[in-house]
């Protein structure tokens, strides 16, 4: 017999040189979970219970793909975000916790300006987990997505099914100067959390995203980091209300460079907003004082 203790404990022991103790008890407990679909809680009270031989082979199988670096969400096809889960897979990024502070910014903009029926656009919406918590949070905005990834959208439509939400996705590529989707459309507030992990950065990151996760995503040329921002923000004179938002998460090393450039762009204000690590991590630029 083998125990629900015995692989906890052996799960601990195969990726100890990959993460830390906290880590790897968590994707232990995550695995277990969804190989199970029991609940922690569950799983501690029947750590001295046999596990299911029937799972054991998969079990077995995850286990080296941990070890190769592979992130516990791309194995279990989940991940959460402001409270709900996400299907994921290598189509499109994990979602991060730090992204949340662009989905409350978003929600307070609403909130404190009292705007009714908003229309939001989220720009490369990859799992579509921004645009989906903004519609659940804000139920009476009308939620627009884009990327350039149609793997990434049908990620993003599934998840819009999964969560019951009315989002209107198209496949667009920033770079284009034609055809964009929702032409003729104005909208209130405008949220990206584009590609802005420098390739000299990249260098010093864990295996299990550069391998894993896809760079189409994550990554932007040393000697044109800004090149989305530009990009985005100019797209965003022609399709932004006035007054109007732009949220964007940023690199933290470049929020002063991002604020140039959208002030550059007509916008009159920028708000820097910093994450738990007190890193600058969102700004909020606004095109007109007039609110």
């Amino acid at each position: 017999m083998i125990s629900f203790r015995a692989i906890h404990k052996n799960t601990i022991e195969n990726l100890k040189t990959l993460y830390t103790v906290y880590e790897c008890e968590t994707i232990s407990y995550l695995l277990i979970e969804n190989l199970t679909k029991l609940n922690k809680t569950k799983i501690i009270l029947n750590f001295d219970e046999s596990f299911p031989e029937k799972i054991l082979d998969k079990y077995l199988h995850s286990i080296e793909r941990l070890k190769n670096g592979e992130p516990i969400q791309y194995i279990t096809n989940q991940a959460y975000f402001y409270g709900r889960e996400f299907f994921v897979n290598p189509s499109v990024l994990i979602p991060r916790q730090e992204t949340e502070i662009l989905v409350k910014e978003t929600i307070d903009i609403c909130t404190n300006k009292s705007l009714k029926n908003p229309k939001i656009l989220d720009i490369g919406t990859g799992s579509g987990c921004i645009a989906i918590s903004l519609k659940k949070e804000i139920p009476d905005a009308d939620v627009y997505a884009l990327d350039v990834s149609p793997e990434a959208i049908e990620i993003a439509k599934k998840n819009s099914t999964t969560h019951n939400t009315d989002i209107v996705l198209a496949i667009y590529d920033v770079f284009s100067n034609k055809n964009f989707p929702f032409e003729g459309i104005k909208f209130d507030i405008i949220v990206s959390n584009p590609p802005y992990v420098t390739e000299s950065e990249k260098k010093l990151m864990h295996k299990n995203v550069t391998l894993f996760e896809p760079a189409l995503a994550l990554y932007v040329e040393d000697n044109d980091p800004l090149i989305f921002y530009n990009s985005i923000s100019e797209l965003a004179k022609y399709i932004l209300t006035t007054p109007g938002y732009l949220v964007y998460e940023i690199n933290e090393n470049f929020s002063e460079e991002v604020s140039k450039i959208n002030l550059g762009k007509g916008f009159v204000k920028n708000l820097v907003i910093s994450d738990l690590n007190n890193k600058n991590r969102v700004i909020v630029s606004i095109n007109s004082l007039n609110l």
